[in-house]
């Protein structure tokens, strides 16, 4: 990635350029590499006036030769003894990174360029990076006035604080030297990744929300949402529901509640899940390759009644399988220091009452799912914790 930056430099950077006619001709270069291993000048000038693609042609095709010629000089493209070119190693799937010539369909950015030029910092690193021998705080400031069309007085800031973390040395008042490449480069891919991974939509985590209820409102969509951390506007949440409603993913119920404290009303929706016979199955077969890394060994009667249970349960027992009661890392085993002594409050009066006490009740098979579904409503607790305290009294 240091060559390509170098072979495309910020001073030639403009979207006509970088965004248009250095993208067209790279991509269509990469597909001819991929088709015939090898390709001449004239390949490359034929696709060009092909392409339905290419509005302006000639502008595309005069740039052609300053692409091939400066990818030959920075060993990114080899011509062979009859006159090819072919790309070396690892330098189509460099190039296809830079330019961001990889077509992702909502699943993130690609574009080590267009990257770089959304932060003034990492412009300047770049700016360094070709010109390591001799930067200039002038010729930068001409260069950012040029690019970004307003002169940056934060340069010299920039260039100062470079120096102290030990990239840059000073060898005059307004002229620096490169002094460390590899902490640049470093530096100016730390946040590539981020960059590149997918932003969720709205209404992809409402999707994942209602898949945990039976019937839903509103409301209670925007509830989980702010539990989850999630940024949206209650007007665009809404409108999202109404959406999924005409997707046929919400069904009216005619339910009708009054809301909060008496004020207004809410509409509950019926979750559809597709085929829930199939849903069930993938839930289940997930369900089985997560305990699978564990060392519990579960029979085959547990998941077979998994099967028969309702969609949004399964949905339920998988997101509390994955966050609080299966092995993710190392690091959440600290937090035994705190589940222990916890766990020893729980055989105290915590809940007003002994264990015992508390499912005395229970007198069959028939009432005990019932009870426990109770006590969970009664205490605010997970079926998880209910469980777990059920056991525990059984064996106190």
């Amino acid at each position: 990635m240091p060559i390509i930056l170098k072979t495309f430099p910020p001073e030639d950077y403009s979207k006509l350029r970088f965004c248009g006619d250095y993208w067209i001709i790279l991509d269509l270069m990469l597909e001819l590499e991929l088709d015939k291993e090898e390709f001449a000048s004239d390949d490359l000038i034929q696709e060009i006036s092909q392409s339905k693609l290419v509005k302006d042609k000639s502008a595309v095709i005069d740039s052609v030769p300053q692409v091939l010629r400066k990818l030959e000089i920075n060993g990114l493209l080899n011509k062979n003894v009859r006159g090819f070119y072919e790309f070396p190693g690892d330098a189509p799937s460099a190039l296809r990174e830079f330019f961001g010539l990889i077509r992702r369909f909502r699943k993130g950015r690609s574009g080590f360029v267009r990257y770089l030029t959304k932060s003034t910092k990492r412009i300047i690193l770049w700016y360094c990076l070709c010109h390591g021998r001799s930067i200039e705080s002038e010729d930068i400031l001409r260069f950012l006035n040029r690019l970004l069309e307003c002169a940056s007085d934060r340069c010299v800031k920039y260039l100062d604080r470079f120096v102290k973390a030990g990239w840059l040395t000073r060898v005059e008042a307004n002229r620096y030297r490169l002094a460390d490449e590899k902490a640049i480069f470093k530096e100016l891919f730390s946040g590539y990744v981020d960059f590149c991974a997918p932003k969720p939509m709205l209404r992809d985590s409402i999707r994942i929300v209602i898949g945990q209820h039976e019937l839903v409102s509103s409301r209670m969509v925007c509830e989980d949402l702010k539990e989850l951390g999630v940024p949206f506007a209650q007007s665009s949440a809404y409108k999202q529901m109404k959406e999924l409603e005409k997707e046929k993913v919400l069904a009216e119920t005619g339910v009708i509640r009054k809301g909060k404290k008496g004020r207004g009303f809410e509409k509950f929706y019926a979750v559809k899940f597709g085929d829930p016979l199939k849903h069930n199955k993938e839930f289940t077969k997930e369900i089985k390759e997560r305990l699978a890394k564990s060392g519990f060994e579960i029979s085959e009667k547990f998941y077979a009644e998994a099967e028969k249970q309702k969609p949004n349960a399964l949905e339920v027992f998988l997101i509390e399988l994955r966050w609080g009661f299966l092995l993710r890392s190392e690091d959440q085993i600290a937090s035994i220091n705190l589940w222990l002594p916890f766990a020893k409050e729980l055989y105290q009066e915590v809940f007003h009452g002994h264990l015992k006490t508390m499912f005395s009740s229970i007198t069959s098979e028939d009432t005990l799912t019932e009870k426990l579904e109770s006590i969970s409503r009664e205490y605010g607790i997970s079926p998880l914790a209910t469980v777990m305290l059920y056991l525990a009294s059984v064996n106190a």
